[in-house]
């Protein structure tokens, strides 16, 4: 028997797959731990917690791939290895090889970040923007903050990003496996002689996934290669590193702050810093997003 799904689409698909694998027989988990395998870590420890298998963490892949091995060699059941993609699944080759030509049996899960894409707003997605504008940790870091966002202004905003007859442009964030956009990226101020804003807004609980990271790589893309920008810029609180460190590895950099620049409610005001990116800066950065 699986424990209950959890919420998302990638931790309901981690739970029906592990459970899969205790009903083949694995009843030990080595996991070395990685944002993008979070959902079947989360998963591995809810099975855990439920008494159907052994859970081990060990940080360093090369380690976890030998101790998975190990436990194959004492128990003779397969070991279930789980970690991130990219050179974490290289770190497991030693411990491969010598199960390959042991004979022992040795099982790698790697889970690699779900497809982001950008299409057109529709007006079916104003419930998910009323979601969004609602989440307290998806707006804790926008510019400007709302007293109250209905549904029917969701649904206003929606018609509005739909209108692309203007010099702004939002893009509906859509993630392998989620049946609504997650959130939206915009480019404000197209076909001037001034160079276009970005914006973003991750509005689900994907924020840690590098989902971010690719939709506003996507969009920038599209400003220069589409729009034929000259230089893509944007505002951004001085406290939120997180937005900071996403631009940076983009290749933008950091060009001024306005101080004092945001007023906040019963703190003092925040300053606001002016990021920028050329179409070479940008290129070189984001080369691995947009093959």
């Amino acid at each position: 028997m699986s424990p209950a799904p959890l919420s998302s689409p990638a931790s309901s698909f981690a739970t029906a797959l592990l459970g899969e694998f205790v009903r083949s027989g694995v009843t030990d988990v080595v996991l070395s731990p990685g944002s993008r395998s979070q959902a079947l870590a989360l998963a591995a420890a809810q099975f855990e917690r439920a008494g159907l298998i052994r859970l081990r963490v060990r940080i360093d892949e090369r380690s976890a791939g030998f101790l998975a091995l190990g436990i194959a060699v004492e128990t003779q059941r397969p070991a279930l290895i789980i970690t991130t993609s990219g050179t974490a699944v290289a770190e497991l080759h030693p411990a491969v090889l010598e199960a390959a030509h042991s004979g022992v049996p040795f099982i790698v899960l790697s889970a690699d970040r779900p497809a982001v894409s950008l299409r057109p707003f529709e007006p079916d997605d104003a419930p998910a923007v009323h979601r969004w504008f609602n989440n307290p940790d998806a707006i804790q870091s926008l510019m400007e903050q709302r007293d109250e966002f209905t549904l029917e202004q969701a649904e206003a905003w929606t018609r509005r990003a739909m209108d692309d007859s203007g010099e702004d442009r939002k893009f509906a964030i859509v993630v392998e496996g989620y049946g609504e956009p997650v959130g939206f990226t915009a480019l404000y101020g197209l076909f001037r002689q001034t160079a276009p804003e970005l914006g973003a807004l991750i509005g689900d609980e994907v924020r840690g996934k590098g989902v971010g990271r690719r939709a506003e790589a996507l969009t920038i893309a599209k400003a220069f290669d589409e729009y034929g920008a000259h230089r893509v810029y944007g505002r951004i609180p001085a406290r939120n590193e997180v937005a900071k460190k996403t631009v940076a590895g983009l290749g933008w950099k950091h060009e001024g702050t306005m101080r004092a620049h945001l007023a906040r409610r019963g703190a003092p005001p925040d300053d606001c810093e002016v990021w920028g990116v050329l179409p070479d800066e940008f290129r070189a950065a984001a080369a691995d997003l947009l093959k």
